[in-house]
């Protein structure tokens, strides 16, 4: 996926997370606060607040899946290379590499003047 669009995804997802937080456990409960009970698929019976709850924490699960698998993880063009102790990444798109060999680790940009540990 293209920066542009996974930062646009990533966007997306975000301000869904944040209403779904706001919804589920915030002021979106005033909306429903009433003593009634909800029939689920499947005979099951919960107040409304419950399944309004739930309903919500589906909506932030689902945000969550979807960042790992659209947004999170790296491109086809970066490169993970582990040998025992040693791990190296290197991304092709902008040029950084990241360097651990057992408590050292260390960050190299093509912008930055030098180290940082």
């Amino acid at each position: 996926m293209e920066h542009r669009t996974r930062r646009r995804v990533a966007v997306i997802l975000a301000v869904v997370f944040l209403a779904a937080i706001a919804l589920g456990a915030g002021p979106g409960i005033w909306l429903v606060n009433r003593p009634q009970v909800v029939t689920l698929p499947g005979g099951l019976s919960l107040p409304l607040l419950y399944a309004w709850g739930l309903l919500w924490y589906a909506v932030e699960a689902a945000c969550v899946v979807l960042a790992y698998v659209l947004v999170w993880r790296s491109s086809g063009d970066d490169l993970w290379r582990s040998s025992g102790d040693d791990a190296v990444w290197r991304s092709s798109g902008d040029d950084a590499v990241w360097r651990s060999s057992g408590d050292d680790a260390v960050w190299r940009s093509s912008g930055d003047d030098g180290e940082r540990t």
